[in-house]
């Protein structure tokens, strides 16, 4: 192969790539949301919310299940601050895991 070629085929895959992707901006845009946002860690992770940064490579099979429980996480305000009307009044969700 060339030279030229070993150089430039890296370098148009790189470019490519920004110019396919969609922008951040793009992505942002949706038509809908999510009542529940809440997403636990991976199973086997040795924190509760975050992702533990295990590099050492053993092998630790985990298998979980938590539930998430919400209180009105949906509510529509009047002008003076109180309560019109409950969309979504309560919400119980698993998260299964492996």
């Amino acid at each position: 192969m060339k030279r030229s070629t070993l150089v430039l085929a890296p370098l148009a895959a790189v470019l490519s790539s920004l110019v396919l992707a969609p922008s951040p901006a793009a992505a942002q845009q949706t038509n809908g949301f999510a009542v529940n946002r809440f997403e636990p860690s991976e199973r086997g992770s040795d924190w509760f919310t975050n992702e533990s940064l295990d590099l050492r490579g053993h092998v630790r099979p985990a298998l979980g299940l938590v539930f998430d429980y919400a209180a009105r996480p949906l509510v529509i305000y009047n002008a003076d601050d109180s309560v019109r009307a409950s969309v979504v009044r309560n919400q119980l969700t698993a998260h299964a895991g492996g």
